[in-house]
């Protein structure tokens, strides 16, 4: 009997039906996704593949767009002869599991889903909603726009950013570390993490993987640099960078699928860096896959023949940069072997530097309640063994931060829920814009998301937007 895992992915044309029984048709269309997908570097560069370069589609009776895929790929990120025979990557996911076994912070089953590092978990109350950030107003009567450029700018302005403060989400932003990047010549740099990692103290017991992750880091920055176009003439760069670390644990019979998103909701993420920890080899599936967030409807795609989907099979030690305009997702991954198998990563999620998160009220993350905070003031001792802080000057100590500090981890973890079970009962996927004779498919990241661009002149004067739910 096998165990199939959902994650509210949408069913599309060219992803499994989850719910198959024929195990042969599986095998076929995983088979045909492997095919498309694009080869993984091994000489230590990074690409950008051919086929997700920029390119001009036209469709329909006059209908054109451009798709675009800022995807740079590298393979064999942690061979390197400067390490000395220290593998970073190797060292990290020793130092990430035994974390995880500490922790045991797990998806209910059957989800295989295991957080190392997760920014959702906050490390105290929310304080109050964030703000979006202000936009440049442009005037679209400029005639130096023509009528793709105001397209453009106006979906920018319409939704860039997705805040909602009546949601859960809309409720917090995650907390980011300070990642100063030293450039030197050509694309070599150092990196330095200057502020603490949200669940990952700055404390000896953690120094090495600070080090190892500044090493796996500065080898990103070339492809970061794509996107956000580093000025090295101005000295250092500083990044606002959220980290979050997972491994999935695919039990035996398992199968599991991701959902269409991008990352972030509140925190303007601008760029995401996946890199693969660890994937065993005897896991089937799992391409990573993405698409423009507006593209030509399925029916259009099918007679012009575009195809609109592009596909990244990981490895073991890839890294895959992107924007986070780019919606994505993980295609259906399976264990057929009789023993556990993982899939091990993290995210460095990069935060826009022209909206950063404004106000970081903490300057040490490691705790996040009130318990156990008091937990470790009465464990200080003295040279005699003897409890070293008076239980006044606790109680003093805690009553200013027990206002915003949570009673127990179990309370942080039960807002996380909520959280979740909120966002997963979103209206977020694909939806259809009829205009004329041509037709879209329009990305829908949540409920407000939805709410803004059914309403937005684009769409509103375009017979609007119609959710399907799938793809």
């Amino acid at each position: 009997m096998s165990t199939t895992v959902y994650s509210n992915s949408h069913h599309d044309d060219d992803e499994i039906n989850d719910n198959m029984s024929d195990e042969e048709e599986w095998s076929r269309e995983t088979i045909r996704i492997t095919n498309q997908c694009v080869s993984i570097p091994s000489n230590g560069n990074y690409y950008q593949p051919y086929d997700f370069h920029r390119r001009l589609v036209c469709y329909g009776d006059g209908g054109s767009l451009y798709l675009e895929y800022p995807v740079w790929i590298r393979g064999c990120l942690s061979e390197d002869s400067n390490y000395l025979g220290n593998n970073p990557r190797e060292e990290l996911l020793e130092g990430f599991y035994a974390l995880n076994n500490k922790q045991e912070d797990f998806h209910k089953y059957p989800s295989p889903v295991e957080d190392i590092i997760d920014p959702d978990l906050l490390v105290c109350k929310p304080i109050k909603p964030p703000l979006p950030p202000s936009l440049p107003i442009r005037d679209y009567n400029d005639d130096e726009y023509d009528f793709e450029e105001k397209h453009k700018l106006e979906y920018e302005l319409c939704s860039r950013w997705n805040y909602d403060t009546l949601t859960l989400r809309g409720s917090y932003q995650w907390i980011p570390s300070e990642f100063r990047i030293c450039h030197g010549d050509n694309d070599d740099c150092e990196v330095h993490i200057e502020t603490p990692i949200s669940h990952l103290p700055m404390t000896e017991e953690y120094a090495k993987t600070y080090k190892n992750l500044e090493k796996i880091f500065a080898k990103f920055v070339p492809m970061f640099g794509e996107i956000l176009h580093f000025d090295k003439k101005k000295g250092d760069t500083r990044l606002q960078v959220i980290l979050k670390v997972q491994s999935y644990n695919i039990q035996p019979r398992m199968k599991y699928s991701g959902r269409w998103h991008t990352e972030g909701r509140t925190e303007n993420i601008q760029a995401v860096g996946v890199y693969y920890l660890f994937i065993d080899d005897e896991l089937e599936g799992g391409a990573l896959k993405f698409r423009p967030s507006v593209a030509p409807s399925e029916s259009y795609a099918d007679i012009w023949r575009i195809e609109v989907n592009r596909y990244v099979m990981p490895e073991t030690d890839t890294a895959i940069v992107f924007d986070n305009s780019l919606p994505h997702r993980f295609c259906s991954i399976r264990n057929t072997t009789s023993i556990a198998r993982r899939r091990t990563f993290l995210n460095f999620f990069v935060v826009c530097p022209h909206n950063p998160i404004k106000e970081i009220s903490i300057s040490n993350l490691p705790l996040i309640s009130y318990e156990r905070c008091l937990t470790l003031l009465k464990s200080i001792e003295d040279e005699n063994n003897q409890q070293k802080l008076p239980d006044l000057i606790i109680e003093k100590i805690l009553s200013f931060l027990k206002q915003n500090m949570w009673k127990t981890d179990i309370n942080a973890k039960e807002f996380r829920s909520r959280v979740r079970h909120e966002m997963l009962n979103e209206k977020t996927g694909w939806s259809g814009v009829q205009y004329g004779n041509t037709g879209d498919i329009v990305f829908i990241k949540s409920n407000n998301d939805w709410n803004i661009k059914k309403n937005h002149r684009l769409y509103r004067d375009m017979n609007g937007l119609e959710h399907t739910e799938s793809d």
